[in-house]
């Protein structure tokens, strides 16, 4: 009767405007601005972008969020700001989101600090003897990024191999079947664990394992390893004399590898290594000059190079029995 009211910018957040207009006896106009507001909760805003972190004693650890308000993305240090408590050390931080603004309210989330654990070696071999270069223990190093932050050892079965308090892994049993593998862990007091393999197995065996990896290109079987094992870890036969059967062996001779084929063995089982271009050519023209397959394991068993390896090894290496048929 005496007024009307119109509106401007009254549906979304942020300022509107109100006129007064004069109706009847009354003219002219008042305009006043008035601010839509919008209360943030958890019911009505959505945050995302919240990961747990990694302690960095460097820096304070904080959040990239997204915050979703009745369809709009809001606008940190605009729409809302965010304040921290605990985001430093491990431990469960909180970040606080507050309105600012045409925003009022707060939401709160938290999110972890974790801390960040490596170890060294990742893999490994330990012995059940001090043996060559086989050690019956391994010292594994952790590097965890929290000083705050206590370490608890173990491994996968202590029967194999066991670890201490300080990460000292020692050999126990002795698998004379086939290489045996413990996962050694270590656990921060915040439940972040790393993990390492380690390889226990007797000098002897890895000994063998070598034989039936580079003569005979294969996995070993159980009878033949246990009973290879058996004489070598008894001294029934030595180093040469496990050498000298395989090489003889039916299954060896029914290969029927070609000269070549047997001096790239020969080096690879007897020397570790790959054959250098004069040395191979050497060997080979003494096998086209008629020397027997026999002379020349004799020549790979005497050099300064399989002596280390059998020392490694912990086995004497003997020599060739030529007194046998020969079949090579």
């Amino acid at each position: 009767e005496d007024y009307i009211l119109e509106y401007e910018d009254n549906i979304e957040i942020g300022k509107a405007k109100v006129i007064i207009k004069g109706k009847g006896h009354y003219s002219g106009n008042i305009e006043m601005s008035y601010s839509i507001n919008y209360v943030l909760s958890s019911t009505n805003t959505q945050v995302s972008g919240i990961y747990n972190k990694t302690y960095n004693r460097l820096k304070a650890q904080t959040q990239k969020a997204t915050l979703v308000a009745n369809n709009k993305v809001l606008k940190e240090g605009e729409d809302y700001s965010g304040s921290y408590q605990n985001n430093i050390n491990v431990g469960t931080a909180t970040v606080t989101f507050t309105g600012i603004g045409y925003y009022s309210g707060s939401i709160t989330k938290t999110f972890k600090i974790s801390s960040a654990i490596s170890l060294t070696p990742t893999n490994a071999t330990v012995g059940v003897l001090d043996v060559g270069k086989y050690k019956s223990t391994l010292q594994m190093k952790a590097s965890v990024s929290s000083n705050q932050s206590t370490l608890t050892w173990s491994s996968s079965d202590p029967s194999i191999a066991s670890v201490n308090s300080y990460g000292l892994v020692r050999g126990i049993r002795d698998p004379r079947h086939l290489a045996t593998s413990v996962t050694i862990t270590a656990t921060t007091s915040d439940g972040i664990k790393a993990a390492s393999m380690v390889t226990v197995e007797h000098p002897v065996s890895a000994f063998v394992r070598r034989l039936y990896r580079y003569c005979l290109f294969r996995n070993p079987d159980a009878s033949g390893f246990n009973f290879w094992t058996s004489r070598l870890n008894n001294q029934t036969d030595v180093a040469a004399t496990a050498v000298q059967g395989f090489f003889e062996s039916n299954e060896m001779i029914n290969l029927h590898t070609s000269d070549d084929d047997f001096i790239n063995r020969c080096y690879k089982m007897l020397l570790d290594r790959n054959p250098e271009a004069k040395g191979k050519a050497y060997w080979l023209k003494r096998l086209s000059n008629g020397e027997s397959r026999r002379t020349i394991l004799q020549g790979f068993v005497m050099s300064n190079e399989f002596s280390k390896i059998c020392f490694d090894f912990g086995i004497r290496r003997g020599n060739i029995d030529f007194t046998k048929p020969n079949r090579g």
